[in-house]
């Protein structure tokens, strides 16, 4: 259990986390509320011409469909799934740490490009 104290919204049914992202993690424990993580195994590609929002919101929900499929219906348990990724200037570039990564290579070699 994720350190919290009540369950999901007071409806005392189970929380169950379908993601590995320790800020999610920190966020529900620090709210007080109970919860199970468990994260998804899924394909994370976007679609070709898949719109951010739409890429996002489609990755949630495979999560949290793959995560309540492995838990099952019983007991009763209210399965959140979630993602985030990173876009600039429309482009998507990932999850966070990755596009973190590919801002800071971009940057340095822009950098090394213009002392050249």
């Amino acid at each position: 259990m994720g350190g919290g104290r009540v369950g999901f919204a007071g409806m005392g049914l189970p929380l169950v986390l379908g993601s590995g992202s320790p800020r999610r993690s920190e966020l529900l424990a620090r709210a007080g509320i109970a919860f199970e993580v468990r994260p998804a195994d899924i394909d994370e590609t976007a679609e070709i011409g898949e719109a951010p929002a739409a890429f996002a919101l489609r990755l949630a929900r495979a999560k949290a469909i793959a995560v309540a499929t492995l838990v099952g219906a019983s007991p009763r348990r209210i399965v959140l799934g979630a993602d985030t990724i990173v876009v600039v200037d429309g482009d998507v570039l990932g999850k966070p740490t990755i596009a973190r990564t590919r801002c800071a290579c971009s940057v340095a070699w822009s950098v090394a490009s213009t002392a050249c």
